[in-house]
């Protein structure tokens, strides 16, 4: 889930994208928040506790892990 901590929250993921947070080979597919699942959109803005479903040519690398949870794998 997003952390408190997390670079790319309460920024859009196109956002995320451009400013480098998100690595470049990464895709957020699915999102659920609170009880509702959310196909994301560029425009989509992750919030704290945000469930993510994510595919990333390269696997949970720290770089994934990092931008999602604010913390080092």
């Amino acid at each position: 889930s997003i952390g408190a901590q997390a670079p790319l929250r309460d920024k859009t993921l196109e956002e995320s994208k451009r400013l480098g947070i998100m690595p470049s080979d990464t895709l957020v597919v699915a999102l659920k928040r609170n009880d509702s699942l959310i196909v994301p959109t560029g425009q989509t803005i992750l919030h704290d506790d945000d469930l993510v479903t994510v595919f990333s040519r390269h696997g949970g690398t720290p770089d994934v892990i990092s931008a999602f949870t604010g913390r080092a794998s």
